[in-house]
């Protein structure tokens, strides 16, 4: 309320004159103007319009125009420095080149001096190894000399003993107790108490056979009739094993053979002994088929003559 002297309250602010009408007027301003141009554009004629966008147009193309030559002329001075930078780097790479080039050839200069050493090196065993194949070339002969030595003190020796040696084995039997083993003697003594023992075993041979001192031993405890004993082979002579007391044989199976023949060097009054081995195979079970039995040596079991 008012008081008596004023009319209004001591406590009632004093305005400032003229706080907020700035930015009134500016509000106001431009409303103003956008109410003039939309109410110039709407009493504007079609001619006026078309001049109004044209030129409007013509601002537009023009800074568009303006822009790209600054864009232009920013992109050849971007272009001009990368085009010396460059250069420059060029130089650097040339200059990293040249240093390359003659690191390498220095290189190359290293590997021809350790080519060089190599080839010294190589020469040097070259003439070592030349040197160890003469030495070895003596001992060659060194030791063939005394081979032939050994040989031919050997020869002269059993030259003049008593060899009881198999033929080839028996085939086409009408059975394996026709096959009887022939063998001769092709030394050059004659051989005295020749006999002779065999084993027979289906389908394949034990892991371990006896040994002819073994057989011998068992066969001096039957009687000599059994021994297919010959007192006197004389050289050359023939000397027959007979094949008796075989197993029973369906023949599907080959039967094995293992045996030894005993005689005794009439000059040194030594007995000899051969151990042999045989494999007996029915010829239907062969290719071609045929009928009877064939008898062959064993490749992994060479006779053992002693």
């Amino acid at each position: 309320m008012p008081d008596a002297d004023h009319g209004y309250k001591a406590s009632t602010p004093v305005q400032t004159p003229g706080k907020g009408r700035g930015w009134t007027w500016l509000v106001s301003y431009v409303k103003r103007k956008f109410h003039e141009r939309s109410a110039k554009k709407q009493e504007e004629s079609t001619a006026d319009r078309s001049a109004r966008l044209t030129a409007n147009a013509t601002v537009v193309l023009a800074v568009f125009t303006v822009i790209l030559a600054a864009t232009s002329v920013g992109t050849v001075w971007i272009l001009r420095n990368q085009l010396r930078e460059m250069h420059s780097g060029g130089a650097d790479t040339k200059a990293l080149a040249e240093a390359a080039k003659a690191q390498a050839e220095e290189a190359k200069e290293q590997v021809g001096k350790m080519a060089e050493s190599l080839t010294k090196t190589d020469n040097l065993i070259i003439q070592a190894t030349a040197e160890a194949a003469a030495t070895n070339r003596l001992a060659l002969q060194a030791q063939r000399s005394a081979d032939y030595a050994r040989d031919a003190i050997k020869t002269s020796v059993e030259a003049d003993r008593p060899w009881i040696v198999p033929d080839f084995p028996p085939h086409n039997k009408h059975t394996i107790q026709e096959a009887n083993l022939e063998w001769h003697n092709g030394g050059n003594v004659p051989a005295v108490a020749v006999f002779s023992a065999t084993e027979y075993f289906v389908p394949v041979f034990p892991h371990q056979l006896h040994t002819c001192t073994e057989m011998e031993i068992e066969l001096k405890k039957k009687p000599i009739s059994t021994w297919q004993y010959k007192g006197f082979v004389a050289q050359d002579e023939r000397y027959e094993i007979a094949l008796d007391n075989t197993p029973p044989w369906s023949g599907q199976a080959p039967i094995d053979i293992h045996g030894c023949v005993w005689y005794t060097d009439i000059l040194s009054n030594t007995e000899r002994t051969t151990e042999f081995f045989y494999t007996a195979i029915q010829n239907k079970f062969m290719f071609p088929e045929s009928d009877g039995v064939s008898l062959f040596y064993l490749a992994d079991r060479p006779f053992v003559y002693k």
